[in-house]
């Protein structure tokens, strides 16, 4: 076949059975979650789910065999997520609309380190073309005694704020970035980038290349702790 794929595995039942697989794609056999069902007519149907996609079996199998459907690892390009909350600076000259980074992801939600993550190489470019994409993003934030500090993108005064989600009127959003994983990555439950994925790159959900970003999207928030306000002076 030219897509090279000689075999396609629809998973209808039991897909938790295949927990490790969704963790680990296999390259040499494309497995994806199939939903079944009957319709009034007692008609079968199905769709096959990839990349946040539900595709009929024809649509599926046609675009798989003529190269849709594709295989993505490249070394050590791994995903990891910010997450970014929606703040206001508060010095009595700014009063503006900031995007504070204050948590980082593994892929499937794990925490990370965000101190770790800033290590990564990839991350500072990342970090740099997500201030151009989003001009109210502050400075990549560094830890001050048991808070993160950053600069506004504005009036460049400190703040000072929490880790911690916090809700209220304040909203969140998600941001992936493309770094280098480590050799010792494992270690913190990091691994490359290895999935199937459908169509062109700049449309794959969760996604970023090397040293850049991926877009980004909403997140609510439930929890608001203390806000620290900025260091004035």
């Amino acid at each position: 076949m030219a897509s090279g794929i000689r075999a396609l595995w629809l998973v209808a039942h039991e897909a938790a059975a295949l927990h490790h697989y969704w963790l680990r794609p296999d390259p040499h056999l494309p497995a994806f979650k199939t939903t079944t069902w009957k319709d009034q007519d007692r008609q079968p149907g199905a769709h096959v789910h990839v990349d946040h996609l539900s595709l009929s079996i024809s649509d599926f199998v046609t675009g798989a065999l003529t190269g849709q459907l594709q295989w993505y690892g490249n070394g050590q390009h791994g995903i990891i997520t910010l997450v970014l909350r929606e703040d206001q600076c508060r010095h009595r000259t700014g009063r503006k609309r900031v995007l504070l980074a204050y948590r980082s992801e593994a892929p499937h939600g794990r925490p990370l380190e965000l101190e770790v993550v800033q290590a990564m190489q990839g991350y500072a470019d990342a970090y740099a073309k997500a201030q151009a994409a989003l001009p109210d993003l502050a400075e990549s934030p560094r830890p001050f005694r048991k808070v993160l500090a950053s600069r506004c993108p504005h009036c460049k005064r400190e703040i000072r704020y929490q880790r911690e989600d916090w809700a209220g009127e304040t909203a969140a959003y998600k941001l992936p970035i493309g770094v280098n994983i480590p050799e010792q990555g494992r270690e913190i439950g990091l691994t490359p980038h290895a999935q199937w994925h459908w169509g062109p790159d700049s449309r794959w959900p969760d996604w970023a290349p090397l040293g850049s970003i991926g877009p980004i999207s909403h997140q609510p928030l439930e929890m608001r702790p203390r806000r620290l306000g900025p260091k004035t002076g």
